[in-house]
């Protein structure tokens, strides 16, 4: 049913440009051909809204997404922009202010009104006001680091955008096991799998809500009495070139932890429309997914056993 109702939606869309600046401005989405905009929901919960699918541009970042996939887009550029290493200017007040943007004087090579511009100079004034204390932290924040250079700020979308292709190409594999006759090498185990990216997953004696990269559950164990076999996958990016075997083992067994930790365990499904919305499952199995792209087979090996010591499956996928 869920399946179904998916893919009618998907032929009823209207297409909307979406514009969700997640470091600064706040989540707006409005509709291209009449221009009446809506709020969507800035809470760890999607909400179910009218404007069924849409374009993201998310601080320059493009893609296409379901509305509620727009809380998970959010947290995770919110925790990629807090995590990134690239360089800030000064968190002094009097020394930042001398580093404000205008829209009008972009760096040379950018037009004044390309959206990712826009967007940073959005972002720096926000993060200055946060600075200054005159505009209150989003919800779950104690401090905020000083805004990212230009440069740092555009390769990190970059990498986001990146980041969610390869999310989408590796989605993809798991949409296309539902088809008859097609290989369901990730989910031997499943006669009829069903797939849902950026799904939201409330754990078990907590109010936080993290967000799977793919929720896959069999709907041939939804019967009643039977228990769901559900699987969730953590698809990721990483430059393993200039890695060892060591670190890229090191890194694969955090990858593993992380995964297992987000999206392991006893959870509660908060995608609306999901056939698991608002029940309580055991996740049956969590899988990692890296590019595969050029790796040698030294260091396959070696990603193979970080995540197995953390019982995660591997698979290696090449878009």
């Amino acid at each position: 049913m869920f399946a179904r109702e998916a893919k009618l939606k998907h032929v009823r869309n209207t297409v909307i440009s979406a514009a969700l600046d997640v470091l600064l401005v706040g989540t707006v989405l409005k509709t291209g051909a009449t221009g009446t905009a809506g709020v969507a929901a800035g809470t760890a919960e999607a909400s179910a809204g009218t404007v069924e699918a849409g374009r993201l541009a998310l601080a320059g970042v493009e893609t296409r997404l379901a509305e509620e996939e727009l809380p998970a887009l959010e947290a995770r550029m919110v925790e990629a922009e807090a995590l990134e290493v690239g360089p800030r200017y000064p968190a002094r007040l009097e020394a930042l202010t001398r580093y404000r943007p205008s829209g009008a004087q972009p760096p040379s090579g950018v037009e004044a009104d390309h959206p990712r511009w826009t967007s940073y100079v959005a972002y720096w004034e926000r993060r200055y006001e946060e600075l200054a204390g005159t505009r209150p932290l989003s919800q779950g924040q104690v401090a905020v680091k000083p805004p990212l250079t230009w440069d740092a700020y555009s390769s990190l979308l970059g990498r986001f955008q990146r980041s969610l292709e390869f999310q989408r190409s590796a989605s993809r594999m798991l949409q296309q096991a539902r088809e008859p006759g097609s290989p369901r090498e990730w989910v031997p185990d499943m006669k009829q799998p069903l797939a849902a990216e950026n799904t939201g997953l409330k754990h078990e004696g907590s109010d936080l809500v993290t967000y799977a990269d793919a929720l896959v559950v069999d709907d041939a164990s939804l019967g009643s009495g039977t228990r769901p076999n559900v699987q969730t996958f953590s698809m990721k990016q990483r430059d393993f070139a200039a890695m060892s075997e060591g670190d890229a083992f090191k890194q694969a067994q955090i990858d593993a932890f992380e995964a297992q930790t987000k999206d392991g365990g006893t959870v509660e499904v908060r995608r609306r429309g999901h056939p698991l919305f608002g029940k309580k499952v055991v996740v049956t199995r969590v899988h990692l997914v890296y590019d595969g792209k050029d790796l040698s087979l030294s260091i396959k090996n070696a990603l193979l056993r970080g995540a197995r010591s953390q019982k995660v499956e591997l698979h290696l996928h090449v878009p």
